[in-house]
């Protein structure tokens, strides 16, 4: 054989492994991908329902401001009761 064919076809047989190599690499590189995919979409899935810390935020403080109001109506009402002339409306106490 030629030396020039004999060195061409070790440089074919080093290329078809490189391609061989990268062929599986790519492969890997895929499978990897498809699985980085899945969890984004089961994440995406799962955090679907999730609120934005603001919204959450936003609704405690009207929760609690609508609380602190109720708790000061409750107060003045026990305070009112507490407070009223009761022989005014129950002259039977006098």
């Amino acid at each position: 054989m030629d030396i020039n064919l004999i060195f061409s076809f070790t440089r074919l047989q080093q290329a078809i492994v490189v391609t061989e190599n990268t062929l599986a690499e790519n492969q890997k590189l895929m499978n990897e991908i498809r699985l980085f995919q899945q969890q984004v979409e089961s994440m995406n899935a799962t955090s679907q329902d999730d609120v934005p810390w603001n919204d959450i935020q936003l609704v405690l403080h009207q929760t609690h401001d609508e609380l602190v109001s109720a708790t000061t109506r409750y107060r003045n009402a026990i305070d009112a009761l507490q407070t009223a002339d009761w022989h005014h409306f129950c002259p039977a106490l006098e």
